[in-house]
């Protein structure tokens, strides 16, 4: 009975173990939303974690021997850990509101702010760490007085069943809990956990009285020979303490190598920790059944310091073919769902193959310290090894973020880690083992100790090219040496930042955070910029031109500077902060030279280290102008940058004009996150616009109060403005008109189409699902071609004609698709106005000349009567090829010139389609709707495929137009049969259908 009731503690540990690591990752979430995610803030997180877990074990030493029930003192500390979690996003967030809302208002200084929010974080987990920190000695010390014939295997055991209930828990809850149910639900699963623990608990011991026990009391058999108690004792928590420190040194240093090949995602994240935890967990399992019979237990645990600092230094050598392994991968494995859990499980493999062998060590050497200090101090000894260690563990966090990562670099951290081990091994050895007859054993560990440090310190260098690579994006391969020089490469505390030369491209630079490209840009101005300096600058033109009278803006995110250089560039600016989360960010900047100078050198321009929602927190002024431009929401914490809480603070930051700018991704994306994202933006902005900035990545703008008015040519003509968007192909204000792809008004039925959730910090849709959209390469790029699919249909559903007489975009080859499609509607409408092609349109296909060309001579009472039975079809491709670019008016010129309404050979049929497309280009809902409808019903063959479509959205549109609703729905769904396959056509109506349930 005894035995089996071992098992059933050890596996009520592992649950203990299972949620102890889910509020770990929760808590951090949560006050990452309080305290913004700068390196300080991460830090402060994890201090007051394992801060109070420090003092809950440390407090535990000292009474836990007075108590004899210490299965119903844990049972209490568990019960309690559970009610705090279960009410804790109530508190959490009531608690939030009167931050932001009340005590903020009334704190004038940044440092007041700061150190109410460093308190206020260290009141909402302490209590709850505390007592995590007591849980670990109050189970040991009481299974061990029920079972204390082998302490060092059940020392072991547990310390292994709780390390593997951690390393399953940081998996599930990552990858399922918080997808499924959110921060709230994850946590509330959590304390429920606890509660069954403490009702499992009252269970057993109701059941057996001889769970009540007396403590341990230290054994004189197992005092070690010769050694002071005291002396002993000092050494081995300092021990404990120091390895401990390495310990967090290793991880965080093999986080931040790690993040540059398998990705910074809040995924990849929890499959390193969990790699990690598994070693700690597997050591311990393995030394179970060894820990009891050792004749000299700190000899054993010198070997293992030594051992482990090797291991540690290993990695470093290893490291380099990580990247060969991704690219391999990535080059592999299918795109699909199999696909995806394959190379979740590859990265698992690569950060165990990095991680294992190194914490496979570390989980032996607390069971091992903990198990000595049982002969001499008794039970009391649990809870000051797991303090002394955790208190290491805080020690070599703030080190390694704060002094090792900045100053030594990745290489310099691991080797500060491994020579703390091999250093404590050499001491144990030769100061405490009292080995005889073994010196030469000795000295042979200690020299390889030695050696290996010196070596890895003195002849091995990181490459930092493969370092910058991006292996992970699966979109190029490593980068060699011949045609890529790395000019900056510096570890920094919150990523590795890096500017690469790429000699294959002309001397383009990258400037790349963590391997992912932020920004590309020629470190001289060529006559035609790369498609990111094109980003950068109508980033900050447009929101400049929708708020002309602008003076004061903020820059979240400074990347190459080119945003900020653009605000810089509008004379009515008095003033710009920009705020970057990384400094070696700035400096790396400063090596742009003259495209980056004027960001540094404007006395209107400020740079401020912090991260942005830190920022906001701490300073209560407004801005006419928030732009945003994060990294890419699978990154870490980014995803918190397109949330409905953040654009909620945005918005209170606003002046009652205020315009807000962000930019999104397309690429990498699926519709559904990117709508999640416009559904937080619509709820907290009385007005919003979107635009194409490229041929995958959009610009949202949304203003606080009314509507976005029409976009300024003035601003745009200034002459420094329209300089720099020449340089990037935008050379008039149609350019940018053209992009526009939705509005509020058009935009949120559409949005209210799609079940997925608006992203929020508490339900992180985004987050939990971008970095499965970037393995998949999925692409969101259909909104903003749909719009252009028979009919300009955001302008036809605003109810109103194009905002230019003539239309005149330019073709870029950083919107290549529709800027093509337009100049092949300018170059049709220019052969059958001048009987032509001109030579800045050389480019149309020659089936579309050829079409044009029958349509130019088959129609017309001029022409003789000839008639060609594909003369309708061209005329129809060509018509809907022109009509979704061109004016009302142009569409007219156009018509004239063919001569189609003069034509007597015309059958009504076709005389039926002509004048539809006349009604449709004027926007006639009721024509539209009445000729649409003839066609559908009456055409002699039956329409199908793009013909049907393009009726049975002209009929939608005019009936939506009309806002007959119900009419609209019943066309799609009496007529939906027969249709093409195409995705666009399929959004459209998904557009148009969503159109028809909106609330009037």
């Amino acid at each position: 009975m005894k035995n089996r009731h071992q098992i059933i503690f050890l596996f009520i540990f592992f649950v203990s173990g299972f949620t102890g690591l889910i509020y770990e990752s929760i808590w951090t979430h949560y006050l990452k939303l309080f305290l913004g995610h700068a390196a300080y803030a991460q830090t402060l997180v994890l201090t007051i974690f394992m801060g109070g877990m420090a003092i809950g074990s440390y407090l535990t030493s000292f009474y836990s021997i007075k108590w004899r029930k210490l299965f119903l003192a844990y049972a209490i500390a568990e019960g309690i850990i559970g009610v705090l979690a279960l009410i804790f996003h109530e508190s959490f967030t009531s608690f939030l509101e009167i931050s932001f809302n009340s005590v903020f208002q009334n704190l004038d200084t940044p440092l007041a702010i700061n150190l109410y929010k460093w308190v206020s974080a260290a009141l909402l987990i302490l209590p709850q760490s505390i007592l995590l920190g007591a849980t670990f000695p109050l189970m040991s010390a009481a299974i061990l007085r029920v079972f204390p014939e082998s302490p060092g295997k059940t020392i072991s055991l547990l310390y292994f069943s709780n390390s593997l209930g951690a390393a399953i828990g940081v998996l599930i809850s990552g990858f399922y809990f918080v997808k499924e149910f959110g921060l709230p639900g994850t946590i509330k699963i959590a304390g429920l956990l606890n509660v069954l623990i403490v009702a499992a608990i009252i269970v057993l011991i109701r059941r057996n009285r001889e769970y009540i026990q007396l403590p341990i009391q230290p054994s004189e058999e197992k005092k070690e020979r010769g050694q002071n108690k005291s002396i002993l004792l000092f050494v081995l928590l300092g021990v404990s303490s120091f390895t401990g420190m390495a310990s967090f040194i290793y991880e965080i240093g093999w986080i931040r190598m790690l993040n540059m090949v398998l990705g910074t995602s809040t995924h990849a994240f929890e499959l390193m920790l969990s790699a990690f935890i598994f070693g700690l967990a597997f050591g311990g399992l393995w030394i179970r059944k060894r820990i009891d019979k050792m004749s000299n237990p700190i000899a054993y645990l010198g070997y293992i310091q030594i051992i482990m600092g090797v291991m540690a230094l290993s990695t470093l050598l290893i490291y380099g073919n990580t990247f060969n392994l991704m690219q391999w991968l990535l080059e592999n494995l299918d795109k699909d769902a199999n696909g995806y859990l394959l190379f979740n499980l590859s990265s698992n493999g690569i950060a165990l193959l990095i991680m294992f062998p190194t914490t496979f060590c570390a989980g032996m050497t607390l069971p091992i310290i903990t198990t000595i200090l049982l002969g001499v101090r008794g039970e009391r000894s649990i809870g000051s090894v797991y303090a002394w260690n955790t208190i290491g563990a805080i020690i070599g966090i703030f080190i390694a973020v704060h002094i090792g990562m900045p100053y030594l670099g990745l290489k310099g951290l691991i080797s500060l880690g491994a020579g703390i081990d091999i250093a404590l091994g050499i001491f144990l050895l030769f100061a405490f083992s009292q080995v005889r007859n073994k010196f030469n054993r000795k000295v042979i560990m200690a020299s390889i100790g030695v050696i290996s440090l010196c070596g890895i310190m003195f002849f091995v260098e990181l490459d930092t090219l493969k370092m910058g690579s991006g292996v992970f994006r699966g979109r190029d391969s490593l980068f060699s040496s011949e045609e890529n020089n790395v000019l900056f490469h510096e570890d920094g505390k919150t990523a590795s930042i890096s500017v690469i030369e790429h000699k294959a491209l002309d001397g383009m630079l990258s400037v790349r955070t963590n391997g992912k490209t932020d920004a590309t840009i020629y470190k001289d101005e060529r006559p035609l910029g790369t498609i990111d300096e094109s980003t950068m600058i109508q980033l900050a033109v447009i929101p400049m031109a929708l708020n002309p009278k602008a003076e004061h803006v903020v820059n979240i995110g400074l990347g190459a500077g080119i945003t900020t250089k653009s605000v810089l560039a509008n004379p009515l600016i008095q003033s710009i902060h920009t705020i970057e989360i990384e400094k070696e960010m700035v400096n790396a900047a400063k090596l742009l030279g003259a495209q980056s100078e004027v960001v540094f050198s404007d006395p209107r321009s400020t740079i401020i280290i912090d991260d942005a929602k830190s920022f906001f927190a701490s300073h209560q002024k407004k801005y006419d102008i928030i732009l945003s431009e994060p990294s890419n929401p699978w990154v870490s914490g980014v995803s918190g940058l397109f949330s409905e809480e953040f654009y909620k603070m945005i918005n209170s930051h606003l002046n009652d004009d205020g315009v807000f700018a962000q930019w999104l991704q397309l690429y990498d994306l699926d519709i559904n996150l990117v709508s999640s994202v416009l559904k937080a933006v619509s709820q907290n902005f009385s007005d919003f616009e979107v635009y194409a900035l490229n041929h995958d990545e959009c610009l949202i703008v949304a203003k606080k109060n009314g509507l976005l008015p029409p976009l300024d040519s003035t601003l745009i003509s200034m002459p420094s403005i329209e300089k720099a968007l020449n340089h990037v192909s935008v050379n008039t204000v149609q350019d940018i008109e053209f992009r526009l792809f939705g509005n509020k008004k058009t935009m949120d039925p559409f949005l209210a189409s799609f079940t997925i959730p608006a992203n929020s910090d508490y339900y992180p849709v985004l987050d939990q699902n971008a970095t499965r959209t970037r393995f998949l390469k999925s692409k969101a790029t259909e909104l903003y071609n749909f719009t252009h699919q028979f009919h300009p249909v955001i302008s036809m559903l605003n109810m109103e004609f194009f905002p230019w007489n003539i239309t005149n975009i330019t073709a870029t080859p950083y919107f290549y698709n529709q800027s093509v499609s337009a100049n092949e509607a300018i170059s049709l409408r220019d052969f059958y106005l001048h009987d032509n092609f001109n030579l800045n349109y050389n480019y149309l296909p020659q089936n579309l000349r050829d079409e044009a060309r029958l349509v130019k001579n088959s129609f017309g009472q001029d022409k003789g009567g000839v008639i060609n039975k594909n003369r309708f079809t061209s005329f129809f491709y060509s018509t809907i090829r022109m009509a979704p670019y061109l004016t009302p008016h142009e569409m007219e010129l156009v018509w004239e010139s063919i001569g189609i309404y003069e034509d007597a050979t015309m059958a009504s049929e076709e005389l039926k389609w002509a004048s539809l497309f006349r009604a449709a280009v004027h926007k006639d809902a009721k024509t539209m709707i009445e000729l649409g409808e003839s066609l559908l019903n009456n055409t002699s063959e039956g329409l199908k495929g793009y013909p049907k479509e393009y009726v049975i959205s002209t009929i939608m549109l005019g009936h939506i137009v009309q806002n007959e609703l119900e009419k609209a729905q019943r066309v799609w769904y009496t007529n939906s049969n027969n249709l093409t396959e195409d995705p666009q056509s399929k959004l459209l109506f998904q557009f148009l259908i969503a159109q028809c349930n909106k609330i009037n």
